[in-house]
């Protein structure tokens, strides 16, 4: 029996967990001493299959196409502006790293508070949209009660 994952999930004859957990043991993913907790857990995916399949689906829609972003970093610098030996000025400014999943596409920027207050407000914008959509997505998917 070849060990496969997947198939608790995504095919349409399951393969019992039982003999899963014992193909497992067998080639060492499993240690005999947790298979009575793993089994719960098996048992779980099993019978909520459907609901976690739309999930990982879901989960995964976000992230096709375009690279996705894995990874953000901001720090504040200091730019300091001097006359001679003086420091004249003081401006605190924020810099970026955005990493995404896509070799090599990484982003580096740096914004003023001016800016980001305006990027804060574009992000608030953005999120009541993408909630409004989640919203209007929901009465798509649900269940009709009886």
């Amino acid at each position: 029996m070849r060990l496969r994952c997947s198939q608790l999930l995504f095919w349409r004859k399951v393969q019992p967990p039982e003999e899963f957990l014992v193909a497992a043991t067998r080639v060492e993913l499993i240690r005999p001493e947790i298979q009575a907790k793993v089994r719960s857990f098996l048992d779980n995916i099993v019978a909520d299959r459907v609901e976690v399949k739309k999930a990982l689906r879901r989960a995964s829609l976000p992230s096709q196409v375009l690279p996705f972003l894995t990874d953000f970093e901001v720090v504040v610098d200091l730019r300091v502006a001097y006359e001679d030996d003086a420091v004249l000025s003081v401006v605190p400014v924020a810099l970026f790293h955005i990493d995404t999943d896509a070799n090599s596409q990484e982003i580096w920027f740096q914004a003023s508070k001016g800016q980001l207050e305006r990027l804060k407000a574009d992000i608030d914008s953005t999120l009541k949209k993408m909630e409004a959509a989640e919203k209007w997505g929901s009465r798509e998917t649900e269940k009709p009660s009886s």
